[in-house]
């Protein structure tokens, strides 16, 4: 995709965007851009964050279930971003993490539980919110073939690690065999497009002025019948988003892919030294006011 903008994570200063949406996280899940999302949450500011679907991956289950505690600090920071009053945090269930329909129009812990989302931008664009899977007819009809596939992707992503130890050994890049399938997969079937197409009408219906998605792990943005298309990505395989500026412009996003993990560990232990900081400031001046 043209036109995509670069992230790189500044600690120092957080980034100040209007409105952040994100997607497609699967934590739960082995392999995933966790350390990257962490980075990333911690070194922005929002008025909106809005979570469109996929963020935790229910279809995982028994020993596939992967919870480091990468993860408790990422579901930390956005409780921390809710529950500070400072962002407005919209969490739109996908189907992979389906069970989080039936709270649907409930609150949790200053996060708002919506079945989709009808979003403002500064420039009074009204842009429809939802995951996306309520177009996918695979995901719709036939939900075992849908988990069932799933699994051929964890196991083609832990073949890949082999893979891409023998290229790193002869000096080429690495390279995602299951991101190439999935891909290859919506190509021939045109999901991507039907998809697109599905979720603009639906808008258009909605008399509004475009669509906002997640599902298909590809950051996307297409004009369809003069309507706005617009898709978040992933952090399984990438790490995107898309971002709402100060004006009302909306951008896609991607993190830098020249950070290597290293650095985002060094970022990750400078988050930890903060909070801990932070922490002990807080418990003497409750000591002091105690006294």
């Amino acid at each position: 995709m043209k036109n995509v903008e670069i992230y790189t994570p500044d600690l120092d200063k957080r980034t100040y965007y209007r409105t952040v949406f994100i997607s497609d996280a699967h934590l739960g899940y082995r392999g995933v851009k966790a350390q990257e999302l962490y980075a990333f949450l911690n070194s922005i500011q929002c008025q909106r964050l809005l979570i469109v679907g996929d963020f935790i991956d229910t279809w995982v289950s028994g020993r596939s279930w992967y919870w480091p505690e990468i993860n408790d600090k990422i579901l930390h920071r956005v409780l921390e971003m809710a529950i500070e009053g400072d962002t407005e945090v919209i969490y739109i269930p996908g189907n992979h993490d389906d069970r989080f329909r039936r709270w649907v129009g409930t609150t949790f812990s200053g996060i708002r539980i919506e079945q989709d989302f009808v979003h403002t931008t500064l420039n009074g664009k009204k842009l429809l919110v939802m995951h996306g899977d309520e177009f996918d007819l695979v995901v719709r009809q036939h939900i075992r073939l849908s988990k069932f596939s799933h699994h051929i992707f964890g196991l083609l992503r832990k073949m890949n690690r082999i893979i891409n130890i023998l290229r790193k050994s002869i000096g080429k890049k690495s390279w995602s065999l299951s991101e190439w399938v999935r891909r290859s997969y919506q190509r021939m079937v045109r999901a991507r497009i039907r998809l697109a197409e599905a979720a603009i009408n639906e808008a258009k219906e909605r008399q509004l002025d475009g669509v906002i998605c997640g599902h298909i792990h590809r950051l996307e943005q297409l004009e369809i019948n003069g309507m706005e298309y617009w898709n978040t990505g992933d952090w399984m395989e990438d790490s995107t988003f898309i971002s709402e500026l100060i004006d009302g412009t909306l951008v896609p996003m991607r993190m830098n892919p020249l950070i290597d993990k290293k650095s985002f560990d060094f970022m990750i232990d400078r988050v930890e030294e903060f909070r801990e900081s932070r922490n002990k400031s807080y418990l003497q001046m409750s000591t002091q006011l105690e006294t």
